[in-house]
């Protein structure tokens, strides 16, 4: 069965109704990332084993990033009333 990992631990809630899985897990548990373990145990015993591992990744544009941004309220984009001026500084800080 697979279970979302977002939701395991509420079936670790109380008394687990899972399968005692530790002796399954020994012989494989050095394959895997030992800190991942935690989620799917209780007690010292494992429930489940962490078959993945996401990886996050963030894009950005760096020339961008590199730029300076303006320090006073009054230089930052959105602080003026008109929206077409808005745009403009706007625009203008992204070049």
């Amino acid at each position: 069965m697979d279970i979302n990992i977002n939701y395991f631990a509420n079936f670790l809630k109380g008394t687990p109704q899972l399968v005692d899985l530790t002796r399954v897990a020994a012989p494989v548990r050095n394959k895997f990332i030992q800190s991942r373990f935690e989620i799917y145990s209780k007690d010292g015993k494992v429930y489940g084993l962490p078959t993945h591992v996401g990886a996050t990744v963030v894009y950005y544009n760096k020339e961008i990033m590199d730029k300076p941004r303006p320090t006073s309220r009054a230089s930052r984009p959105g602080t003026t009333s008109s929206p077409s001026a808005r745009r403009s500084r706007l625009r203008r800080a992204c070049r």
